[in-house]
């Protein structure tokens, strides 16, 4: 099986300094949840977070951006399902 990459996250990246990502599993999957970078990014305000959910296979089912407002918002995920 070969590895693949594939980059979801267009305009955005996490915060390489930021202490606070973390890792959680629910009904959902496992949960990753971290700081955006805001000073890289034109589209991303400091503080912002972002929400991956991975199903048991690890595929990514949702993500969410969370900005400093709190207002949540899904994001298109763009897989190639091979």
């Amino acid at each position: 099986m070969d590895t693949r990459f594939v980059k979801i996250n267009d305009g955005s990246n996490a915060e390489l300094n930021a202490p606070a990502s973390t890792a959680s599993q629910s009904d959902e999957g496992v949960i990753l949840e971290f700081v955006l970078d805001g000073l890289r990014y034109n589209k991303v305000a400091e503080g912002d977070r972002e929400r991956l959910i991975f199903d048991v296979a690890g595929v990514i089912v949702s993500a969410q951006r969370m900005t400093k407002a709190l207002v949540s918002r899904p994001m298109s995920i763009q897989q190639d399902r091979a």
